[in-house]
């Protein structure tokens, strides 16, 4: 059990390190919802593609609240699994430009 404990440490020591050794920049990858984040040279570029599905789920919980959770999921799924990347990045546009950044959290409770 200790040797886990060491291990995740030395990976996150690991990760800390080279999030503060290179840039980071965060963009679209152009790829039909594979490519989530690349790393070459000395830049990380994380992708902002997996929050659409997240935005896709929330807002079809608003949009039925009735829904249930699987029910809602299914339908994210169904709409993800079938937008093209421009689709995908349009939605993350508008669901950047209003977003507000809030960094006390929240309970899921």
């Amino acid at each position: 059990m200790a040797d886990k404990g060491v291990k995740q440490a030395r990976l996150t020591e690991q990760v800390w390190q080279a999030l503060g050794g290179n840039r980071v920049e965060q963009r679209w990858v152009a790829d039909k919802h594979g490519v989530e984040g690349l790393a070459f040279g000395h830049t990380i570029i994380v992708s902002p593609l997996p929050l659409v599905p997240v935005i896709i789920h929330e807002a079809l919980h608003r949009a039925h609240p009735r829904w249930s959770e699987d029910t809602v999921q299914r339908h994210t799924t169904y709409l993800y699994s079938r937008m093209s990347d421009d689709e995908c990045h349009r939605l993350y546009d508008a669901y950047a430009a209003k977003v507000v950044y809030i960094s006390k959290p929240i309970s899921a409770e």
